[in-house]
């Protein structure tokens, strides 16, 4: 994927969806494509619940709001 983004600074950002999901907390409201297969977000959905469940087997709390289109 970074191989097409021509912009060094942007660039810097790609990250796998486990390293994007550090920064989704507890109460955050996400947002994410919906309708389609090309612009749904794949790999997030299973990274955050990844991280709530992980969160809930230590005893934390974590809920989120998730709006799609």
């Amino acid at each position: 994927m970074s191989e097409r983004i021509a912009n060094e600074f942007y660039k810097s950002k790609v990250m796998s969806a486990d390293e994007a999901a550090q920064f989704v907390n507890n109460g955050d409201k996400v947002g994410m494509s919906g309708f389609t297969g090309a612009g749904y977000p794949k790999a997030m959905p299973t990274a955050i619940a990844n991280k709530a469940k992980a969160a809930h087997e230590r005893g934390d709390e974590f809920a989120i709001d998730v709006f799609t289109g």
